[in-house]
């Protein structure tokens, strides 16, 4: 009878060998040492997702078959973030961009500013992970005060606006002698390499009964899980991308920082013009090519099959501070 092994680490090296991944990559993994503690993942379910990344070849990514989250072989860390460049955000333009933005049929902005506007209006927020600041632009006419933390120093480095001040790192906000009502952080969560402390360093931040709002890909998106579309999957894999949560992992990890009213949400970001753009033509900006193509009422269908099936390309959670 063959002797079973129950996660040890003999049984783990045997596993990874076959199947042709660095044990020793994998052992200095944050995110899968998180996960393991967490009880997010079983070594015995783990199996390769995809070979590579959309930016490098040999960059393999995994998934628990049980929970089906999803996370790469290897991590980044806090300096890849500081040296990276990225030309076409420096100071000038951030005025600028704002100065130019128009409507689009993807303006996660002005769509987060409507979705979440009783967490903004007269509040003091924190956007954690604030790119070019275009939120805080969009939105200082309705909140009271706004801070925005963007570890990539080339996206913002300025700011004249007195409603509005960037932090270059979160230990910064450790000055500032006020709370939140709000935190956002949109499409964030799944870049950090140290997402408990970080999750818990903002908790300490937030003010009692005050708002913690984050936005994640979806690990069981439907172009990536169920239909499989290998242009999606290379585009949405990247170095940067740690993990691809699940409504469990999302809710255990908010659990684990001390978060103990989470809801969760399945939300659709690109509609079916988009997905059909994908499955046809192997590219994003369906949105665009195919905007005649199917009407509001059929996308809303759409986004609404998925919500009902949890294979949307996003979930979002609301936490309070309690």
């Amino acid at each position: 009878m063959q002797r079973r092994h129950k996660n040890n680490f003999f049984y783990i090296s045997i596993l990874m060998i076959n199947q042709g991944v660095s044990l020793s990559s994998l052992r200095k993994n944050k995110i899968y040492q998180l996960l393991l503690k967490y009880k997010l993942i079983k070594n015995k379910n783990l199996s390769i997702f995809y070979h590579q990344t959309r930016d490098d070849k040999h960059h393999k990514s995994f998934v628990d078959k049980t929970t089906n989250i999803i996370f790469l072989e290897k991590t980044k860390n806090d300096i890849y973030y500081r040296n990276k460049k990225i030309k076409k955000n420096n100071q000038q333009d951030i005025r600028t961009h704002y100065g130019k933005f128009k409507n689009t049929p993807l303006d996660d902005s002005q769509r987060r500013i409507n979705q979440f506007k009783n967490f903004i209006k007269n509040k003091i927020i924190l956007d954690f992970g604030c790119g070019n600041g275009d939120f805080l632009f969009k939105s200082q006419k309705i909140f009271k005060k706004g801070i925005g933390i963007e570890l990539d120093f080339n996206n913002i480095k300025y700011s004249d606006n007195k409603k509005i001040n960037f932090l270059k790192n979160i230990e910064e906000i450790k000055d500032i002698n006020f709370k939140f009502d709000s935190i956002f952080l949109f499409h964030v969560l799944e870049h950090l390499i140290n997402p408990d402390k970080i999750l818990r360093q903002l908790k300490s931040k937030l003010k009692k009964n005050g708002s913690l709002i984050i936005e994640v890909p979806h690990a069981n998106d439907l172009l990536l899980k169920k239909l499989k579309v290998k242009s999606f999957i290379n585009f949405t894999l990247w170095s940067e991308h740690l993990i691809l949560h699940t409504k469990r992992s999302l809710k255990c990890f908010l659990e684990k920082a001390g978060f103990k009213k989470n809801k969760i949400f399945f939300y659709q970001r690109y509609n079916l013009n988009n997905n059909i753009g994908w499955i046809l033509h192997d590219k994003a900006g369906g949105h665009f090519f195919f905007k005649k193509l199917f009407n509001k009422k059929t996308n809303n269908q759409y986004s609404d099959i998925l919500i009902k099936n949890e294979c949307t390309d996003t979930i979002f959670s609301i936490s309070k501070n309690q």
